[in-house]
């Protein structure tokens, strides 16, 4: 149990070091810069540059380990989610509900294949399995992404 703990840290602190280092590498090449103005080249559409960072996001879910993807993509999104006036945390909210869609679509799908293990169920039949609620979580993705009251509700009683 304990070596299990310590393995799961040994890889998350990996995978914070890398992003880390490509954050920086990104920024110093600014490759964010010429990623926001590829994107606002293509619309200046508030709405349709959600659905395109959504669509990305979800993409590198699929790929790639939802703590990576966040440490990665943040720098390049913050600046687009800032000159369309997005809520941070609004954002927050949109990238960790992507993140859960990714821990759930194959073939990285890292929940999936923790699930499949200990109940031993095939990953086939578990991920049939599993389209529901991904439909659940995508609609309120979509949500909170277009409804920014809904999302920013809770936070604001915080406040």
């Amino acid at each position: 149990m304990v070596m299990n703990t310590l393995m799961q840290s040994c890889k998350t602190l990996f995978i914070i070091a890398v992003a880390n280092f490509l954050s920086y590498f990104l920024i110093h090449q600014r490759i964010p810069n010429m990623i926001i103005e590829g994107m606002t080249a293509l619309t200046e559409n508030r709405y349709i540059l959600i659905l395109i960072i959504i669509f990305i996001l979800l993409i590198l879910g699929c790929f790639v380990e939802g703590t990576a993807v966040i440490l990665i993509v943040t720098p390049i999104f913050m600046p687009i989610i800032n000159q369309i006036g997005m809520d941070p945390v609004q954002f927050g909210v949109i990238m960790i509900l992507a993140s859960m869609i990714g821990l759930l679509t194959p073939p990285v799908g890292m929940s999936l294949y923790a699930v499949s293990s200990i109940c031993d169920v095939d990953i086939i039949k578990l991920s049939k399995a599993v389209i529901p609620y991904l439909a659940g979580i995508m609609a309120v993705l979509l949500l909170f992404a277009f409804c920014e009251p809904l999302a920013m509700f809770l936070p604001k009683l915080l406040m």
